[in-house]
């Protein structure tokens, strides 16, 4: 053993006495020093670490994977003239070198994190940091692991060392530049968002499963190289005990069956993830919804995160095919779905299966139309520890329809973070909630890493961590929402409160007034924004969740923040989209109202008015609007205000929100029903408001 280590120690100087892997950490303060989040100074989370630490690692392991192969094939090419005596050095060399690589490797990158965690000292707690180094070396550990043997194996298997270096290259490349939706077999290298490491949502499951298949299959490799090299190094050759061979044999039926495990686990995980959407039945099911009296469920959710059993009883006022309106995911037909009609318009639908989120219901890349505006059907997640149920959602059979009463059960080991079920109880280690006729549309979120907090003085549920950026950004968005509840809500009295949502892409205003921020607010995608343009996209953001509220329709939040799934046709986005501007002007007027200091309402107005003439002012708006039109809109609501008293457009705003039938209101709706509330056309404010 003490020879042992000392190979290692000797073969360890060597790689760091090499002055060309020094380009290492070279590389790594090159990417660290020229990341944007670096230099944010109030931002330090997991997800700092996360997304700084991702680019580094994704380059510097393929130079690295390069440099490994060079470095052991210094000794054992064809060109070598070593030989060595005893039998054992063949394994005691490929494994001195393994750990001489890795451990090299990690000491060269390591003043990255240091660096890091210095920056984020003055914003963050001592378990913070810890927390922000144990996601560094999460991400390290694995991917380090696998390219340190595939270097290698590249090494034993070409004995030449520019094919090998050549080999591992193109082997690194093709799994960096091959592109997926998820972090599947074939992905060495996690280079995502922050909710990939503690978020809900099945890439979180998956991301666990990739790491802990790349350790096993790095172990798996390394086994099979020391085969290799047995047969291959130059050694005299010994008689094999059956000690070691049976100790060798025993590793390589262990690690190799669980690489099988976790392959298949992580294979049949994508299956579900990468599920589209079924339109066509999402489509129908307005159908059958017209068609429902009574729509009663009772689910139970076992230890495991699985729907042990679902029941839903239905009774419908007209005849309707159930079977033809079925919105159930993938993931939930462990075995068939039964269908019994107990008496005539009376049915008995049952359904068991673990529950698994399709990619596309949080996904934050460019999808067609239809698929982005599918909203919150997924409805939530499950997982061993962690639960979010919404109203509406595939993990019942008619997920875009009302549910008229609901029974959950889940085991007393879930911590409930939040709640809106009328009454609970527990009996046997499990827990039930009740819900009656008008369900919220947020029902339960527990496990999630939450506790109680406050922002600005409200309720507020938030991450445990918290970095000052962030906070700041949820500040701003609770600061806006009070204000909007202070101008539109008909109760006064009700005390609204701000949660976190953990993966819906949609902010939600639920009916018992708390507002559901998005885990990423807008304003945190606007790096480069002015502080006027943040505040009116906070503005908006509360604006279009309380104008959208009650619907399960994400198409006009898709349209504000998504722009490109507007520019294609769609059946689920009109042409006449003058509902956007309409709410814009009240993001303007709000985030006025409330910081006039950084958001000059009259000034921004102007620009839109010299556009036609100064077409330098375009670049100078916070947004413009694709139609004319619609940038027009905003001016002759400007003028409106000035013609009105203070306070009565707020009232107008809220009377077009109850008058609408969905979130969309076409031009002529609108300069309808505001002539009807104030007495005023859009088309003649000069003649019947000659001030403007």
């Amino acid at each position: 053993m003490i020879n042992y280590l000392r190979q290692i120690r000797f073969q360890f100087v060597v790689f760091l006495r090499e002055k060309i892997h020094w380009l290492l950490l070279v590389f790594g303060l090159i990417f660290l020093f020229t990341s944007a989040n670096f230099w944010n100074n109030d931002t330090f989370s997991p997800a700092y670490i996360n997304s700084i630490s991702g680019g580094i690692f994704l380059f510097t392991s393929i130079v690295y994977g390069v440099f490994a192969t060079r470095f052991f094939l210094l000794e054992v090419s064809d060109q070598s003239q070593i030989q060595w005596a005893r039998s054992r050095f063949r394994t005691d060399f490929i494994s001195a070198k393994f750990f001489a690589m890795f451990f090299g490797a990690l000491v060269l990158l390591l003043p990255t994190l240091v660096i890091m965690l210095i920056r984020g000292a003055a914003f963050n707690n001592l378990a913070g940091l810890l927390q922000g180094a144990a996601v560094w070396f999460y991400l390290f550990v694995p991917t380090f692991l696998f390219v340190t043997v595939l270097s290698i194996v590249s090494g034993l298997l070409l004995r030449k060392p520019a094919l090998a270096m050549i080999l591992t290259l193109l082997c690194l490349i093709g799994l960096v530049v091959r592109q997926t939706n998820v972090p599947d077999l074939l992905m060495y290298q996690t280079f995502g968002r922050y909710g990939l490491l503690y978020g809900y949502g099945p890439i979180g499951e998956t991301l666990r499963l990739n790491r802990s298949y790349f350790s096993c299959l790095s172990i798996g490799l390394l086994l099979f190289a020391l085969l290799i090299g047995h047969f291959i190094l130059p050694a005299n050759k010994a008689k094999l005990t059956w000690t070691r061979a049976g100790m060798w044999f025993f590793l390589v039926i262990l690690f190799s069956a669980g690489t099988y495990f976790l392959g298949s686990r992580l294979n049949d995980q994508k299956k579900f993830i990468v599920a589209g959407p079924d339109l066509e039945t999402l489509h129908k099911q307005d159908e059958i919804c017209e068609a429902l009296e009574s729509y009663e469920l009772t689910v139970t959710i076992n230890n495991r995160g699985t729907i042990e059993k679902g029941l839903a009883l239905v009774k419908l006022k007209k005849d309707v095919s159930i079977r033809e309106h079925l919105l159930l995911l993938p993931s939930l037909k462990a075995k068939p779905v039964t269908v019994q009609e107990s008496s005539e318009g009376i049915y008995r639908i049952e359904y068991e299966g673990d529950f698994v989120l399709p990619n596309y219901s949080y996904s934050m890349l460019i999808q067609a139309p239809e698929i982005m505006s599918v909203g919150f059907l997924p409805g939530g997640y499950i997982d061993h520890s962690k639960l979010l149920l919404l109203s509406h959602g595939q993990w019942h059979p008619f997920s875009k329809c009302d549910l008229t009463g609901l029974v959950l059960t889940i085991p007393e080991t879930f911590t409930v973070n939040y709640s809106s079920a009328d009454s609970s109880d527990t009996e046997n280690g499990m827990t039930r909630f009740h819900w009656e006729k008008s369900l919220p549309e947020v029902l339960i979120i527990a496990g999630a890493d939450y506790e109680e907090g406050d922002l600005n003085g409200q309720k507020a549920l938030l991450p445990k961590w918290l970095d000052l950026d962030t906070r700041g950004h949820y500040e701003l968005i609770q600061t806006r929402f009070a204000g909007l509840m202070e101008r539109v809500a008909v109760e006064t009295s009700r005390k609204d409160s701000v949660i976190i949502l953990p993966i819906v892409g949609s902010s939600i205003l639920d009916k018992n007034g708390s507002f559901f921020l998005r885990s990423s607010p807008v304003t945190m995608f606007l790096p480069g924004a002015t502080p006027a343009k943040k505040e009116i996209e906070a503005a908006l953001e509360v604006i279009q969740a309380w104008w959208s509220q009650g619907t399960v329709d994400t198409s006009l939040q898709k349209c504000f923040f998504i722009p490109q799934s507007c520019l294609r046709p769609s059946r689920s986005t009109p042409d006449d989209r003058s509902v956007m501007p309409l709410l814009y002007y009240f993001s303007l007027k709000l985030a006025s109202e409330q910081n006039p200091e950084t958001v000059n309402l009259e000034s921004i107005i102007q620009l839109y008015q010299t556009r036609s003439t100064d077409r330098s002012s375009a670049f100078a708006v916070p947004r413009l609007f694709d139609e004319e039109e619609e940038n027009k809109l905003l001016v002759s609501l400007f003028q409106l205000d000035q013609c009105v008293s203070d306070g009565e457009l707020w009232n107008v705003l809220a009377q077009l929100r109850e008058e609408k039938s969905g979130v969309w209101m076409n031009y002529e709706d609108l300069v309808s029903a505001i002539e009807q509330l104030t007495g005023y056309s859009l088309e003649r404010l000069e003649q019947q408001c000659p001030s403007n």
